[in-house]
């Protein structure tokens, strides 16, 4: 089963669906943690979203991994973990 949280921006999205998560006993998945990941290995690259192609060619290569150290979610890509990258301003204003 899978259950889906929609709405705005810093509305409590996050906070619901752990706790919701937590509750049934199911797996919490931060899509928007994905979606960062990707921007942070395009930003690695240097591609730009004015290059459709190259645009795709970074989604055929693009790998990307969630693991958990002492209770803490770690994402990494291309064997990088890049938690902390994926919240940074250059990642948000990408």
């Amino acid at each position: 089963m899978i259950i889906t949280i929609d709405g705005p921006v810093a509305t409590g999205k996050s906070t619901v669906a752990k706790r919701v998560a937590e509750r049934l006993k199911f797996t919490y998945f931060d899509t928007g943690a994905m979606y960062r990941c990707f921007t942070a290995y395009l930003l690695k690259l240097g591609i730009t979203l004015d290059s459709v192609k190259r645009l795709e060619e970074a989604l055929e290569s693009f790998t990307f991994d969630v693991q958990s150290l002492d209770g803490e979610k770690r994402y990494i890509v291309d064997g990088e973990d890049v938690s902390t990258r994926i919240r940074s301003v250059e990642v948000t204003e990408f």
